[in-house]
C-alpha cells in the first residue's frame, strides 16, 4: 500500500473503503463514479469524470482486481479486507488505509445521498419509463445509490449522526415538490417498471417503515403530529405498519402503533400486519399486535379475536399452498 504514489493515496483508500463495505460487487463504472465527486456537491458533468480507470486499477495493483467478464471490480482476497479493517494495519506503515467500518458505512451513506439529492433528479419521477431509462443510463452510480443508501442507514442503526438524519431529511422533504422531486425519483429507481403510481403516491414514512430506519421513523411523526400513519404506499398499497411487519422491525412497527397506527388495517390482497408477523415466523411482532389488537377498537368494527382468528387461518393457508405447490 505504501508504493501507491501519496496524491492517489486517498482515491485508493476511498475505492477500498467501497469495496471493503458495499453490499454487492461494484462495476468499475461504478465505483470510478464514486470517487469524482464530493459530499457538498450538488451535481457533476463529463469533465468531472476524467479519472482513468486504468490509473485506480494501477494504484492499487495487487489489491484489488478487475474481472473482465462481468466488469466487476473486487478486493484481491478477503484477507485484504480483513487486514485494511483490523486493529493491525493501525500500528504499521500502512496506517492511513486503515477503514473503521461504522465510518465506511457513514461514507458510504453519505455519497449515496449526496448522488440521489443532485439537482439532475429534482424534477421528480418520470412520467414515461422510456425516459426514465434513457436518464438512467447517463450515471453509472445511479442503481447502486437508489437500491443500497437505505441499507447502509440501517446497518447504521443507533449510529446515525445528525448530519446522516438531515441528509436523510433533506431526500424525505422533497416530497412535497413536484412529481416528488428527489424523493419521487429515487422511489422510481426502486420499481422502474412499476409505473408512476408507486411513486406518485407512497409517503416517505412508508420507506422509513420499510428499511427499519427507527430513527428516522420517529422523526417523522415527531415533524408532523397529523401525519396519515395508515397512508397506503409501496407496490401492495400496505401501511408503514404492514411493512414494517413483513421486514421484521419490531421497533419500528412498536413506535408506530404507541403513535396510532391501525393494527386492523389490511393491505389490497386483504392481508393483515399480523398476517405478515405470523407468515415470516416472527413471534416477537405478533405477541405485539395481538396486544394492540385487544388494546385497540377496529373503526370498522372488527372484534379483535375475529381479525386474529382470521390472520392465522390465512397464514396457515399460505404456507400450506406454498408447501403443497398449490
Amino acid at each position: 500500500m505504501t508504493r501507491i504514489p501519496k496524491d492517489n493515496q486517498g482515491s485508493a483508500r476511498e475505492a477500498m473503503s467501497w469495496l471493503s463495505i458495499a453490499f454487492r460487487p461494484l462495476k468499475l463504472g461504478e465505483l470510478c463514479e464514486t470517487l469524482v465527486f464530493e459530499e457538498s456537491d450538488e451535481t457533476m458533468d463529463q469533465s468531472d469524470r476524467l479519472l482513468d480507470t486504468h490509473d485506480l486499477l494501477r494504484w492499487c495493483q495487487g489489491l484489488i482486481t478487475y474481472h473482465p467478464g462481468t466488469s466487476n471490480v473486487t478486493l484481491s482476497h478477503s484477507s485484504v479486507r480483513t487486514y485494511l479493517l483490523s486493529d493491525q494495519i493501525k500500528a504499521g506503515p500502512s496506517s492511513f488505509f486503515s477503514i473503521d467500518k461504522n465510518e465506511a458505512e457513514r461514507l458510504l451513506l453519505r455519497k449515496c445521498l449526496t448522488y440521489m439529492m443532485f439537482t439532475d433528479f429534482s424534477k421528480g419521477y418520470c412520467p414515461d419509463y422510456h425516459k426514465w431509462e434513457a436518464l438512467s443510463r447517463q450515471w453509472p452510480l445511479l442503481r447502486y445509490a437508489s437500491h443500497h443508501w437505505a441499507s447502509h442507514a440501517h446497518a447504521l442503526d443507533a449510529e446515525l449522526e445528525p448530519d446522516d438524519q438531515d441528509l436523510i431529511s433533506k431526500l424525505y422533504s422533497t416530497s412535497n415538490d413536484e412529481r416528488g422531486g428527489n424523493f419521487g425519483f429515487w422511489v422510481q429507481c426502486l420499481y422502474p417498471r412499476a409505473g408512476v403510481r408507486v411513486a406518485r403516491d407512497t409517503q416517505p414514512l412508508y420507506y422509513a417503515a420499510s428499511y427499519g430506519l427507527k430513527g428516522v421513523v420517529s422523526s417523522l411523526i415527531s415533524a408532523n403530529m397529523d401525519m396519515d400513519l395508515d397512508a397506503l404506499g409501496g407496490r401492495y398499497e400496505s401501511t408503514a405498519l404492514q411493512v414494517a411487519c413483513f421486514r421484521g422491525h419490531y421497533g419500528v412497527a412498536k413506535d408506530l402503533l404507541d403513535a396510532g397506527a391501525n393494527p386492523y388495517h389490511r393491505d389490497r390482497h386483504g392481508r393483515s400486519s399480523l398476517f405478515y408477523a405470523l407468515y415470516y415466523g416472527d413471534a416477537d411482532i405478533a405477541e405485539l399486535l395481538r396486544r394492540y389488537l385487544h388494546s385497540e377498537i377496529d373503526p370498522r368494527g372488527e372484534a379483535a379475536s375475529v381479525h386474529i382468528k382470521d390472520a392465522f387461518a390465512a397464514a396457515r393457508s399460505v404456507m400450506t399452498a406454498h408447501q403443497t405447490g398449490a
